[in-house]
């Protein structure tokens, strides 16, 4: 059994000096700013281990919980309307104290929690099969509770095909398979909540409340990402070594997590839903070969290649395009049935 704790602390500070534009017969413009920022992220866990053989098999594994929590804080103060004075950097040296807050301040703060339970076992026979079975679910706070809990398994399996295949010059060979699936949560704290903000009306000091800019299309659920690979490695020679490493692998991610524009007639500036369906699929290649080796001098001749090919499988019902990014002298979009 074993346990770490880690804390992960970052401190930023961030002071602006804007020098004033005028002195006679007023002065003129300046800008004083102090910004600070902390990202904090702790993490815990506790795993129970296993590494022993049996006869013919050995076998490691470990499972145990783990807990991971994310805090940000950022708080800003700034002069409004210019310096009093040239060269004097203060906050209270703001030609005008009659600002509202978004004018002088502003403050942001969240946090994230995400609990897990995890573990992996791998089973090898003779050094010759191996299998790992993994398994993984998280709970997790950036989304409603009905849909924060997502469970991920994968598994893998290794063949050394040169301790059963005699062949000639072969020195070593596997062949190897892996799948997996992968979830996660929302990008950032709130982003799957309909959420309300507080404010001040004018220089009133009266306080106010803003309602949700965003649509839902539903509940937020996880977001989803499926790989299987498939590959071998095989190593030639002795005087003049040979490395061969191919693998083809396909991937398929699903429930996006997004957020689509929507014209400011609607009343909101997007709307939140799970859409996308993209599907990917490639190869890489990676060749090395010493075709001059010896105790004063090794040449090594490396090749690598690799080649990925995508296509947008569906984007959301009555949606068949989305533009992603652009300007208008260009656009990148997303079309159903293309790359």
């Amino acid at each position: 059994l074993n346990g770490n704790a880690g804390i992960d602390y970052t401190d930023w500070d961030f002071i602006t000096y804007n020098s004033v534009t005028q002195t006679i017969p007023s002065v003129q413009g300046g800008k004083y700013a102090f910004q600070r920022k902390n990202y904090n992220v702790q993490n815990y866990n506790a795993f129970l281990n296993l590494n022993n053989d049996f006869g013919d098999f050995d076998i490691f594994a470990f499972a145990g919980p783990e807990y991971s929590k994310t805090t940000y804080n950022d708080l800003s103060q700034q002069t409004v309307g210019g310096l009093l004075y040239a060269n004097w950097y203060d906050l209270s040296a703001s030609q005008s104290t009659s600002g509202t807050f978004s004018q002088t301040g502003g403050s942001t703060r969240n946090s994230s929690v995400l609990y897990s339970v995890l573990g992996s076992a791998s089973i090898g026979y003779k050094s010759t099969y191996y299998i790992e079975l993994s398994a993984r679910n998280d709970w997790t706070s950036l989304l409603a509770p009905q849909n924060n809990s997502y469970f991920f398994p994968g598994v893998s399996a290794t063949w050394n095909f040169n301790q059963t295949i005699d062949v000639p010059k072969l020195n070593y060979g596997n062949l190897r398979f892996s799948w997996a699936t992968v979830g996660r949560g929302a990008p950032y704290p709130y982003f799957a909540y309909q959420s309300y903000g507080l404010g001040i009306a004018g220089t009133s000091q009266v306080p106010t409340v803003y309602g949700p800019g965003s649509l839902f299309a539903g509940e937020i659920k996880p977001e989803r990402n499926k790989e299987t690979e498939l590959g071998f490695n095989t190593r030639w020679f002795d005087k003049t070594p040979l490395e061969v490493d191919f693998s083809f692998y396909t991937g398929n991610t699903y429930d996006q997590i997004m957020a689509l524009n929507l014209t400011n007639s609607t009343g909101f500036s997007n709307i939140k839903l799970n859409a996308g369906n993209v599907k990917k699929w490639g190869y890489e290649l990676f060749i090395k070969y010493t075709p001059w080796n010896t105790a004063n001098l090794k040449w090594d001749v490396t090749f690598n290649a690799a080649n990925q090919r995508s296509k947008v499988v569906k984007l959301y019902p009555g949606i068949t395009q989305y533009a992603i990014t652009g300007s208008g002298a260009y656009s990148i979009m997303a079309i159903e049935g293309q790359p």
